[in-house]
């Protein structure tokens, strides 16, 4: 158990410091319309949930081998990814709905405490045997892809409420 621990924490890590690249990488590349596909093309809460998707994705890919033989890993890194942008959502408009803005500090604490969620969720489900069997792994596969593809095409078409509007350029998607 200990070993899985550490590797909770690395990946922890790794995603909250990639996370954080992330956000600069669509600007970094000239706005390179493939890397809009993955990466924040505004400051929409929408497209900073990509902060958290696509490299904890990235983590769980990578980790590919620790997880070889679990039955239904992928849907609980699913459950894992989606409570991350629930949490950051909620942070996010909870904060906003109180202040009335925008405040970067916690911003960046909504992200961590997501990442956090993303990784605690993952780990308890892991640990209790939960979303075991193929038909989770089936359905676990099947959400990651889709949520991304939801990623994907809000970028480029999203809809017109306050969760894709960039409130800085009054701009939703690209």
């Amino acid at each position: 158990m200990r070993n899985k621990t550490g590797l909770q924490w690395c990946g922890f890590a790794f995603v909250s410091i990639v996370g954080t690249l992330w956000h600069f990488i669509y600007q970094w590349t000239g706005d390179n319309r493939l890397v809009a596909l993955v990466c924040p093309v505004n400051e929409s809460p929408w497209e900073h949930l990509k902060l958290l998707w696509f490299p904890f994705l990235l983590w769980c890919l990578i980790n590919l081998r620790s997880t070889q033989g679990q039955s239904g890993a992928w849907a609980r890194h699913c459950v894992g990814a989606i409570a991350g942008i629930v949490v950051i959502t909620a942070v996010f408009f909870t904060y906003k709905g109180i202040i009335g803005r925008d405040v970067m500090a916690l911003d960046i604490i909504s992200f961590i405490l997501g990442v956090g969620n993303a990784f605690w969720i993952d780990a308890v489900l892991t640990r209790n045997g939960k979303l075991q069997g193929k038909s989770a792994q089936t359905a676990g596969i099947f959400l990651l892809l889709a949520v991304s593809a939801l990623f994907m095409l809000f970028t480029f078409y999203p809809p017109k409420i306050p969760w894709f509007l960039d409130e800085q350029s009054g701009i939703y998607g690209i």
